[in-house]
């Protein structure tokens, strides 16, 4: 069998034509980021990467990564805004949602600008703080000897003693000294 001149050519330019590689899913660029990054990271990093993947899903949708455009990650910052977050929680969250991105196109070789990359993000307003009121303290406290469970001993441990939910919640046993002169709780790292 022989090749005309014009059947040669189309068989050529079928061969030559640069494959489009198809591009994930976000709920796939996250299972992918998170099997070649998660390995060794800890559980804040797997659920936050989990968690701002869900956030674009839930308001964008479940697109492959690059039929996301820039207007629309616009539209998922000024969600997240009116929902109250604060901007610092917003970048953190695109950082983390760039990450998952970048990856995803660089590995498997899809061209084009990550849309959430050059998001403007407005200064953050800050706000006072006012403390929480000792009523309010109180009635917390109340409610968590009603329920009587862990989460709630570590609810009310923390709202007596100003210590991070972290700090509590490592406490060991013998940390909390309750027949000294005065009980107090030993404040240690452990492993």
């Amino acid at each position: 069998m022989q090749l005309d001149a014009m059947g040669l050519d189309n068989v050529q330019s079928k061969l030559f034509q640069p494959v489009k590689a198809s591009a994930l899913l976000m709920s796939e660029a996250t299972a992918f980021y998170l099997r070649l990054k998660g390995d060794g990271k800890d559980k804040v990093f797997i659920r936050a990467a989990q968690r701002n993947a869900a956030s674009v899903i839930e308001v964008l949708g479940d697109r492959p990564i690059n039929n996301y455009a820039s207007s629309e990650a616009g539209k998922l910052r000024d969600t997240l805004l009116d929902l109250g977050l604060a901007v610092t929680s917003i970048k953190r969250m695109f950082g983390s949602i760039k990450a998952i991105v970048n990856l995803s196109m660089a590995e498997h070789g899809i061209e084009g600008r990550n849309p959430f990359a050059s998001i403007h993000m407005p200064d953050e307003t800050i706000t006072d703080r006012q403390p929480i009121s000792l009523d309010d303290i109180r009635r917390i406290q109340h409610e968590c000897k009603q329920v009587d469970d862990e989460n709630r001993w570590l609810l009310a441990l923390i709202s007596d003693t100003g210590m991070r939910l972290s700090e509590a919640a490592e406490l060991a046993i013998d940390d909390i000294v309750l027949d000294a002169d005065i009980p107090h709780i030993k404040l240690i790292p452990h492993p």
